[in-house]
């Protein structure tokens, strides 16, 4: 009966430890993802989270709707967020790189027609009879 007893304690202790470890790494990709710190790197823990999170759920007799299971869903909404903002950044900066390379390219064409102009001094015109 004690080594049934201490084989519970042992279990739980463990949980308890696995636990609080996942609530750490969560609480870091939290904040990567707040500040929007590489995007693929935080997939990748999210990933492994969620790993976490299965072996945590599959043991520890948690509901669906356990603090790991929402915490889980918390980050990847947050993750997904900060992708979609990222992309659309990415695609702004973008748009903002044609467009400055479209205004180079009328500017230089601009500047090659009125070098192609013929330049009269005013000598020239003074020159020059009415």
């Amino acid at each position: 009966m004690r080594e049934l007893i201490d084989k519970e304690d042992r279990k739980i202790s463990k949980l308890i430890s696995l636990l609080k470890d996942f609530e750490i790494q969560s609480d870091n990709l939290e904040n990567e993802i707040s500040n929007q710190q590489n995007l693929k790197s935080c997939e990748s823990k999210l990933g492994h989270l969620r790993e976490s999170a299965t072996y945590l759920l599959d043991n520890g007799n948690f509901s669906d709707h356990s603090p790991v299971t929402l915490r889980l869903d918390r980050l990847n909404r947050m993750l997904t967020s900060a992708s979609e903002s990222n992309r659309q950044r990415q695609n702004q900066m973008e748009k903002d790189r044609e467009r400055e390379a479209e205004r180079e390219n009328q500017f230089d064409l601009i500047k090659n027609e009125l070098a192609a102009l013929e330049v009269i001094t005013i000598d020239r015109l003074r020159r020059v009879s009415f």
